[in-house]
């Protein structure tokens, strides 16, 4: 049976999805889980060198196994071999002799079917330093025995009966009695729109509510060959990913003719301007872009075993690390001129996003209105949204005019009080505090993106939150294109919503446009002021918590948009 082990146990924590998406989804749950870690060994960590610590359980002229720190292990058996080449055959790094522990560095070769990872010792010098700041727990976190297990497990805890979007065209129902679940005695055949281009090992089940098949089967009958924007939730992962089909939510419009769709769609009628908004989607009108500045590994994931390395993503051009004390960038292929851009968009749209100029702790622009967002269980009157138009960036412009020396006429040349679209009556409620302060309380626990009416495309504008009672998923701040009409019971991270949201995440420090997330700002604490400021000098929307300049922001913004919550 061998001897106890003399490192602590291992304990895999499974990771909630940081937002809920295909791409989150099938990273967690492929039915390809174990090919796909595979494949991630191989791009990002094989030939990588390490340096971890063991205890030898046997060693030869060519090898020794070890059992690990942490340790997966109950007994004495191997966790990793430990292969001797013949240049360090001697005096190897450092001399592994029976029943010891060592601290070995190695390169990694591959790694094991449950166990018996494979690695190569090299000299313990400088000569050879560490690839990775990888310990062996965040390895065992990612390649280890539960890891290989854990897509069955990720679905259960995580995305069983969990809403997703799809983009479908139907084909036909036909009755499938073996997969009579939740009263579905239907299946659904569809295709699947390109969406899904990067998952086509991915097969995809979905089943129908017996009940609604006639106006289910109505609506495929209407619109042959129309893309359908679907919601569904997953029921089963077995041999496919089986859905529950919920509702269907209306066509994506791609003829200049066509008119609203009048089927079934709970969530409000898609209008006959989505196909402009698609179209200018397709132009390119709002190039904005997540911008990740700077990047290493998180100093919480070095000191943590248990969880795994994240390797940063460059930079999409070398902008350099943004900070409280940093002077702005310069551009060389940028020229910035406040007039020019001011009355000329023309001119502004073909010019390079410069990265943002850091603004004052404290800066001198008149007090806005406020808005206060509090979640289902209406205890909480701390958060709101502000809205404040900063000004021009015109040096004519006094920026420094005392707060409380603002003329008459302030208020109606910047135009800060405002109104709110309520699309969600039956969720949501305003409360009216005056022109400028308003609350909203969510009243009960269900997706609702809220849209400000003050469109924004001149001048600089700010707009603040404070959160509360809002759970940790789901809570955002950002900016929607002027041109989308989003409807009611709309998440900004779903098709085709975030094709036209960018949005800032409170609850896991994404910065979401067009379905991909980029990481490194802060989390949205209780009680903090969440402020966005956007400059449509610049086209850029930057992020501050209680005054401090996040790290990611958005540039290349080119038309008018409205602030959402």
């Amino acid at each position: 049976m061998g001897n106890e082990c003399p490192f602590p146990a291992f304990k895999y924590t499974y990771l909630p999805p940081a937002t809920i998406c295909w791409s989150e989804y099938f990273r967690q749950c492929s039915l390809n889980y174990n090919k796909n870690l595979g494949d991630l060994f191989k791009r990002q960590f094989k030939g990588k060198i390490v340096e971890w610590e063991g205890a030898v359980t046997s060693v030869s002229s060519d090898n020794a196994k070890l059992i690990m720190n942490p340790s997966e292990a109950t007994i004495t058996r191997s966790e990793v071999t430990v292969k001797f080449p013949p240049e360090v055959n001697k005096g190897a790094s450092p001399p592994f002799q029976l029943n010891s522990k060592v601290r070995f560095r190695g390169v990694l070769d591959d790694f094991g079917l449950l166990s018996n990872h494979q690695v190569s010792a090299v000299r313990l010098d400088a000569a050879h330093p560490p690839d990775y700041q990888l310990t062996y727990g965040a390895f065992l976190q990612i390649f280890g025995a539960d890891a290989q297990g854990a897509a069955p497990n990720n679905f259960l805890k995580f995305w069983k009966n969990q809403p997703i979007v799809l983009e479908v065209s139907f084909m036909k129902f036909k009755e499938a009695p073996e997969y009579n679940l939740e009263g579905c005695s239907h299946k659904l055949d569809f295709k699947l729109s390109s969406m899904f281009k990067d998952f086509p090992e991915e097969p995809i089940r979905m089943l129908v509510p017996s009940a609604r098949q006639d106006l289910f089967n109505k609506c495929v009958n209407a619109r042959p060959d129309q893309i359908f924007n679907v919601q569904a939730h997953f029921l089963i992962r077995n041999d496919k990913h089986t859905l529950f089909l919920e509702r269907i939510d209306g066509p994506l419009i791609k003829a200049s003719n066509a008119i609203p769709f009048s089927g079934v769609n709970p969530t409000g009628q898609y209008q006959q301007q989505q196909y402009q908004q698609q179209q200018q989607q397709l132009q390119g009108q709002m190039q904005g872009s997540v911008v990740p500045i700077g990047g290493n590994v998180n100093p919480q994931q070095q000191s943590n075993p248990n969880l795994p390395i994240v390797l940063p993503k460059p930079p999409t051009r070398p902008i350099g690390t943004i900070t409280p004390s940093a002077p702005p960038l310069e551009d060389d292929d940028y020229s910035y001129d406040s007039n020019t851009r001011m009355n000329d968009n023309t001119n502004s749209a073909n010019q390079l996003p410069k990265p943002p100029d850091i603004l004052p702790s404290q800066p001198n622009y008149q007090s806005s209105s406020i808005s206060s967002v509090s979640g289902a269980s209406n205890d909480g009157l701390e958060p709101y949204p502000s809205l404040t138009p900063i000004g021009s960036n015109d040096s004519n412009t006094n920026t420094n005019k005392d707060q409380n020396q603002k003329s008459p006429n302030d208020n109606a040349d910047y135009g800060y009080p405002y109104t709110i679209f309520n699309m969600d009556p039956e969720y949501v409620e305003f409360i009216e505090i005056d022109d400028v302060q308003k609350k909203i309380n969510k009243k009960k626990d269900y997706y609702s993106t809220i849209l400000l009416v003050q469109v924004i495309d001149k001048l600089i504008w700010s707009f603040e939150v404070i959160v509360s009672n809002m759970g940790y998923y789901g809570k955002a701040v950002g900016i929607v294109r002027d041109s989308y009409g989003i409807p009611a019971k709309a998440n900004y991270y779903w098709k085709p919503h975030t094709d036209y949201i960018a949005a800032f995440c409170g609850g896991n420090n994404y910065v979401w446009y067009k379905g991909q997330g980029t990481l490194d700002n802060d989390l949205f604490e209780e009680n903090k002021i969440v402020r966005l400021e956007f400059d449509s000098f610049k086209g850029t929307l930057i992020l501050f918590i209680d005054n401090v300049q996040q790290p990611v922001y958005i540039s290349g913004i080119k038309e008018k948009v409205r602030f959402i919550v």
